[in-house]
């Protein structure tokens, strides 16, 4: 019903109430709105971009600074509009907001592949050594995939 106030507000201050209807705010980001031009617009858009993925700082797992966690964003950020095809000019904010989100979620399903695979290979190598140190064949103690002249 005072969805127009809220409209009106956004639009003459540049950014939503406190107290704007989570509709609304959903609503506006997909809204196409034009790609930023420009330094100044270009801060201005990936700050509102990284806003709506919601990051707290604070609860990831990593050692990066929050200066380095933005530069990352951002880079990425500009990966994704020279990625967009010519005629693209008018993108909605949510096409940013889940494209980065989901690359966030490939970085972290990434490095937690890479740790389980290097932690196999140590416990391999460490199997292998304690094996070899035991003086037993290792070829013998793998089962056949030849079969003998008795099992057939």
């Amino acid at each position: 019903m005072f969805n127009w106030i809220y409209r009106f507000w956004a639009w003459l201050a540049g950014v939503n109430a406190d107290s704007t209807p989570v509709a609304l705010i959903a609503e506006q980001l997909n809204e196409p709105r034009p790609l930023p031009i420009g330094r100044y617009q270009f801060d201005e858009w990936s700050g509102r971009i990284m806003s709506g993925v919601a990051l707290q700082v604070a609860n990831l797992d990593t050692q990066d600074t929050a200066e380095q966690l933005q530069n990352g964003q951002k880079f990425a950020l500009c990966s994704m509009l020279m990625h967009l095809g010519p005629t693209e000019s008018h993108k909605p904010d949510a096409y940013f907001i889940h494209q980065l989100r989901k690359s966030m979620v490939n970085q972290t399903a990434h490095q937690i592949a890479t740790e389980i695979k290097e932690a196999d290979k140590a416990f391999r190598k460490s199997a292998s050594t304690e094996t070899s140190t035991e003086g037993t064949n290792t070829a013998s103690a793998r089962p056949s995939l030849v079969k003998s002249e008795s099992d057939r």
